[in-house]
């Protein structure tokens, strides 16, 4: 059996009263058997006095009395509780049955009466049990007629003094009786509305449905119909009124239909209102969010999930964090909720991150909403997308700083030629004057190294300044990274594999064969230096439109099929700063020995050259390289 039987869930304390103390041990016993709970609260004493002192202190929850023959003390106990309402639950006690005795027991205010000889842990288990529920359901008794009692005149209190209209009304719909606030929200006295008939009152176009309602409402007693209309004040004016109407026909306190009419005509201007502000919000274009004063998410619009790629669900009760994309640091996050929590609005340039990936350049304006009170009770954000206008910024900005390092290029390249060109003939005039097997002949070769190495830099600046032609000619896309794929072998560490993921189509594209291969192994070289053992190196191809961002703006036709060519590994990611310094001449780390010392500045010359982009993109494992070519006409794409 379960021991919580007392009102509040809890092993309930018991108080034993025997003058014979073995008894009440045995008693004792019993109940914790009977209760299935050794360590149950059982406090023994062995005279009503004790008792008595102990019901002052800490009445327990259940008392068990022993009433022997003539026993005065234990029953002026039971009627001393009696009389002054104790809480407590008597179970009496006896040594053998006897009618007439129990009877005075009960009488005295004893919940059972108990023969010993017959008592087993399970009888006086359900006894108490039996006792403090008797109990319970007394005092839950006494307390709903105090409520009762205090409820009724809590309603004549609010009927006189509430804001609400209160009437009763007849089968007919003539009131009967208003309570006094009908004058102060409508103008009408009281007296000159009683026997009216309420739809003497009613705007004329809500009439119907006030009638409907009347109607429902009379053919379900008990019911309550809701109804909204607008009623006419003394002096002509509109209000709009929301009248719950409860059928108490049958009801010999009422005998009517109780309406309680509640003005709403500010809730309906601002219900307005907020329609408005909620289709504006939901329209915008402006990505628009709401968190609580802890910085939760509560409301996102339209925008938001369009810009950001989460679903209203997945953002509401997230925090804006889920947005970080590392572009900032802890500080900025710290000065940003120091001027929030000052009450000013943060006005700032913001880099997220989409659940894609995408990196989201945002204007914020992040404002504190305040209560009535002028507390803080959340935060109202307002960004707007500008992650196009940035990258097209950068853009513009890479084009310029290219264009006139191109030109520099150019210039240095020339003079560079002739340079090493007086040096190659001096040196192979040298070379041709001495003897074989002297000396200086391994220091001429390697002076005549080093000029080679000179010349194919200056070929490399001439190439990225556009200065030398390019021999162009129709050429498979495949057949592009096949030939990057060859010079590569000999290239790739031990332990790391070559991958081709070559495209189906037969797509052409018009370029420096030659070039165009070679600016692929640049690539793949960059990639491979950090490439560990274990890894691999993936040379792809593909057709599909130019979906980087702000590409659109800057390529004409760039809604069609373009040809794109990849190089990518599955090694560890760049971080974004790295990435957006790789085509700057010279700014790429790059191994000696291991392609030209431009960097990736000279495979980004050589595919602009060709009227490709190359780009590097964040990768979900990884990097990749992605190189945009036009396809040469008449090539089949889907």
């Amino acid at each position: 059996m379960n021991a919580r039987v007392s009102p509040d869930d809890r092993p309930p304390r018991i108080l034993v009263v025997d003058a014979d103390a073995d008894e009440a041990l045995l008693v004792e016993g019993y109940l914790r058997e009977g209760l299935g709970a050794p360590d149950l609260p059982v406090r023994r004493t062995q005279t009503a006095a004790e008792a008595r002192a102990i019901l002052a202190e800490d009445p327990p929850d259940v008392l068990l009395l022993d009433v022997r023959a003539h026993d005065t003390e234990a029953l002026g106990l039971l009627e001393q509780m009696r009389d002054e309402g104790s809480p407590t639950p008597a179970i009496v006690l006896t040594g053998r049955s006897n009618a007439e005795a129990a009877l005075h027991a009960h009488r005295l205010g004893a919940a059972e009466v108990l023969v010993k000889p017959s008592l087993t842990p399970a009888s006086l288990a359900a006894t108490i049990r039996f006792a403090t529920q008797l109990e319970e359901s007394r005092r839950k008794e006494a307390e709903t007629e105090q409520a009762l009692r205090r409820a009724e005149r809590q309603t004549e209190a609010l009927v006189a003094s509430s804001l609400d209209i209160v009437s009763i009304l007849d089968r007919e719909g003539r009131i009967l009786f208003t309570s006094p606030s009908t004058e102060k929200l409508l103008g009408h006295r009281v007296e000159t509305l009683v026997t009216r008939n309420v739809l003497e009152v009613v705007c004329p176009e809500d009439t119907a449905a006030v009638q409907a309602a009347l109607r429902r409402c009379l053919e379900s007693p008990g019911t309550t119909v809701s109804v909204e209309f607008g009623v006419h004040r003394a002096d002509g004016a509109i209000r709009h009124l929301e009248a719950l109407t409860t059928n108490l026909l049958d009801d010999p306190g009422v005998l009517g239909l109780v309406v309680n009419s509640r003005d709403v005509t500010e809730r309906h201007r601002s219900e307005d209102t907020l329609r408005r502000l909620e289709a504006a919000v939901e329209q915008s274009a402006s990505i628009i969010f709401l968190t609580d004063a802890t910085g939760m998410i509560t409301f996102v619009n339209p925008a938001f999930t369009r810009t950001f790629g989460y679903t209203r669900e997945e953002a509401i009760g997230a925090s804006p964090r889920l947005l970080r994309s590392g572009r900032h640091d802890d500080a900025f996050y710290a000065d940003l909720w120091a001027e929030l929590a000052a009450g000013n609005t943060v006005k700032t340039e913001i880099w997220n991150r989409a659940r894609d990936g995408r990196l989201v350049i945002v204007r914020a304006s992040i404002t504190p909403i305040r209560d009535r009170r002028s507390a803080v009770t959340g935060y109202l954000a307002v960004q707007d997308d500008i992650t196009e206008r940035n990258v097209l910024n950068e853009r513009l900005r890479l084009a310029q700083k290219m264009e006139a390092l191109g030109h520099l290029a150019r210039e240095v390249a020339h003079e560079l030629d002739a340079v090493l060109s007086g040096v190659l003939s001096g040196i192979d005039a040298a070379a041709s004057r001495i003897p074989a097997g002297s000396p200086a002949e391994p220091l001429l070769a390697e002076a005549r190294a080093a000029a080679v190495r000179g010349a194919a830099l200056g070929r490399e600046l001439l190439s990225f300044g556009r200065g030398a032609p390019m021999e162009l000619a129709r050429v498979g896309a495949n057949a592009l990274l096949r030939d990057a794929a060859a010079q590569l072998r000999g290239r790739i560490g031990h332990g790391i594999s070559l991958h081709l993921d070559l495209s189906p189509e037969a797509v052409a594209v018009t370029v420096d064969r030659r070039e165009l291969a070679y600016a692929l192994v640049q690539l793949a070289d960059f990639l491979l230096e950090s490439l560990p053992p274990g890894r691999t190196l993936t040379l792809g191809t593909t057709v599909g439109p130019l979906s980087e961002p702000g590409l659109e703006a800057l390529a004409l036709g760039s809604g069609k099929s373009w040809v794109i060519l990849t190089v990518g590994d599955d090694g560890t990611p760049m971080d974004e700063e790295t990435r957006s310094r790789l085509f700057d001449p010279f700014g790429s780390s790059r191994a000696l020995g291991r392609g030209g010392g431009l960097g990736l500045a000279a495979p980004f010359g050589t595919v602009k050259q060709a009227g490709g982009f190359l780009f590097a993109v964040p990768a979900e494992r990884g990097n990749l390289f992605r190189v945009y070519l036009p396809p040469a006409p008449g090539s089949i794409l889907s």
